[in-house]
């Protein structure tokens, strides 16, 4: 059961000068996938609306990076995209990330609810990300389940062996 956040635990909008901690928590959490400030920037720049950070006492405790895209093509990692599709037809969840003392308290929960509402209000019907490791159990508690999505084989190695292309889809 999740405890209570601090009232001072909160997520609000990613701005750019939060780049430079949401690398430093990126090589904490995952340092086996790392990503340019380059191109963490360029998800900022390209779609603010999705991109949140977690802030815990006024110190970044956690970030999400999100983003229209094109189903069943997980974006690349470590790649800039240039631009969002033309004709999106999901809302993909690039990157969220948690430090070890903001776990346990809801905002994850919190920010992938707001994501989802993001993405209906936004008029998608299908929501996709790329699970590593053992996270698998905590998507499909909020409803994605594994495909394999042919497009998406060769973008899933470089994300490692334990990478799952994931999908859910939403209420009209």
């Amino acid at each position: 059961m999740a405890t209570d956040p601090s009232p001072k635990t909160a997520w609000r909008p990613m701005q750019l000068p939060d780049i430079v901690s949401v690398s430093k928590l990126a090589a904490d959490i995952h340092p086996d996938f790392p990503e340019s400030d380059d191109v963490l920037r360029e998800k900022l720049s390209l779609f603010p609306r999705g991109c949140s950070m977690l802030m815990s006492e006024n110190e970044p405790a956690g970030y999400i990076l999100s983003h229209p895209w094109t189903r069943g093509c997980p974006a690349p990692l470590n790649n800039l995209l240039g631009a969002l599709p033309d004709e999106p037809d999901a809302f993909y969840i690039h990157d969220l990330a948690l430090s070890s003392s903001a776990r346990g308290l809801g905002m994850a929960d919190e920010i992938v609810d707001r994501t989802m509402a993001l993405a209906h209000f936004l008029n998608f019907r299908t929501v996709t990300l790329v699970s590593l490791g053992n996270a698998a159990s905590f998507w499909q508690r909020h409803g994605f389940s594994a495909t394999r999505p042919s497009g998406a084989k060769d973008v899933l190695t470089k994300y490692g062996p334990d990478a799952s292309y994931m999908e859910r889809h939403l209420d009209p």
